[in-house]
């Protein structure tokens, strides 16, 4: 199943992205009595009402270390054996992809940090190419796989930074914790900035034999307001737009 990773190209949905580039999305309405506190980027207040999410449990976030080790260190060690058995490959600096050879695992820190949530892999296979992969910490403070890419993607990994609201003109629910359960702090219109510094994954994705399929999960938002949004109808603020994200994600 992981070779349909591989083989799977994103450049193709790009490639529609900049044909279709400004359609929107839609998503399903969720009533907000919160205004939300304007943002960086101000936007018109939303004549919809806001997106909601796929129902999740409130988490308790965080593991504890392993033995002489630091918090970072086990974290990345749990991180690192989760892909190993994710992708049922090695994490070997002198692995080379051959007919003979596992899959090669290597660890990419600058797309991704375990104290914010995120960590990334390169993965290369024989000969079906290489991928970079992402894992996400789930609630239970597991690390499970989120999605992969051979090419531009509308999530943000290296966090913290800057992301834009994307739901379809619908505008999303800024919430006190990372589950629909919780309380709704505001509602943030579309095309909104926002700035995040964390990630937390409650819906991992899938390898399945038709190619992978992409999990989704809670940004943890310090601005316009302090609080937690869905990560399907978020997309990289260095994107300009959402038209790249309106392609890729399919309500």
């Amino acid at each position: 199943m992981f070779r349909h990773l591989l083989t799977w190209r994103v450049g193709l949905v790009i490639a529609a992205a900049l044909a279709l580039a400004g359609c929107g999305g839609e998503g399903e309405g969720d009533v907000s009595t919160t205004s939300p506190t304007p943002a960086s980027t101000p936007a018109a207040s939303p004549s919809t009402t806001p997106t909601e999410e796929k129902p999740s449990e409130s988490p308790t976030i965080g593991t504890t270390p392993e033995p002489g080790a630091t918090k970072e260190e086990s974290e990345a060690n749990r991180a690192l054996a989760a892909a190993e058995v994710i992708f049922g490959g090695i994490a070997d600096p002198d692995c080379v992809p051959a007919a003979d050879s596992p899959i090669c695992i290597v660890p990419q820190p600058s797309l991704g940090a375990t104290e914010r949530g995120i960590v990334a892999f390169g993965v290369s296979d024989y000969p079906a190419g290489g991928a970079i992969v992402f894992l996400g910490r789930t609630p239970e403070g597991e690390w499970e796989f989120w999605f992969g890419t051979q090419d531009i993607t509308y999530r943000l990994t290296a966090l913290p930074g800057e992301m834009r609201v994307c739901a379809g003109g619908a505008g999303l629910n800024l919430r006190a914790s990372p589950s629909t359960d919780s309380e709704a702090l505001a509602a943030l219109p579309d095309d909104v900035g926002v700035a995040v510094d964390s990630f937390v994954l409650t819906e991992p994705g899938m390898m399945s034999p038709t190619g992978p399929e992409a999990g989704y999960g809670w940004y943890h938002l310090t601005s316009p307001e302090e609080g937690w949004a869905y990560s399907k109808y978020l997309s990289d603020a260095s994107l300009d737009d959402c038209s790249i994200h309106d392609i890729m994600v399919q309500d």
